[in-house]
């Protein structure tokens, strides 16, 4: 059973590190936080509440798409993902192979400008598609490779 706490972006950020130390202290396993309107921005507080934890997971309630755009949301993951582990699921290898059955799927369907600017083409996830095609996710994962993995 995993423990949560679930507080307002209404806080300050100070109050909110103290927040994030004293909940992993306390043995919470997750410390979420909302992104509501005209508070602090919660990718923010979660970027600089990472660099004063070393345990508690921590996440963000909910991201508005009618404010944030979807690609700004997609932008914001990605840029987490540069500063440190950010994922639904702690366990990494369990992460990247749930993604990787994703992009071996869907890979070849990205915007041809998308696939350029990571240095990859539509050819690139045949292998992968097929093995996908044969009912071989085993094999379909592993054609899955990080420049993929980055789309």
């Amino acid at each position: 059973m995993r423990f949560s706490l679930r507080v307002n972006n209404d806080l300050g950020v100070e109050e909110f590190f103290a927040v994030a130390v004293r909940a992993e202290r306390a043995g919470f396993d997750q410390l979420w936080v909302s992104n509501d309107l005209f508070w602090q921005s919660a990718p923010v507080l979660l970027s600089a509440a990472a660099t004063r934890t070393e345990r508690i997971m921590l996440g963000c309630g909910i991201f508005n798409p009618y404010t944030i755009h979807p690609a700004e949301i997609a932008m914001l993951a990605a840029s987490l993902q540069d500063l440190f582990w950010c994922s639904v699921d702690p366990d990494r290898d369990a992460a990247r192979g749930a993604l990787a059955d994703k992009i071996a799927y869907y890979g070849a369907a990205f915007a041809p400008y998308l696939l350029e600017r990571a240095g990859l083409r539509v050819s690139d996830f045949d292998g992968a598609q097929a093995a996908v095609d044969q009912g071989d996710h085993v094999l379909a994962r592993s054609l899955v490779t990080d420049s993929m993995l980055r789309l």
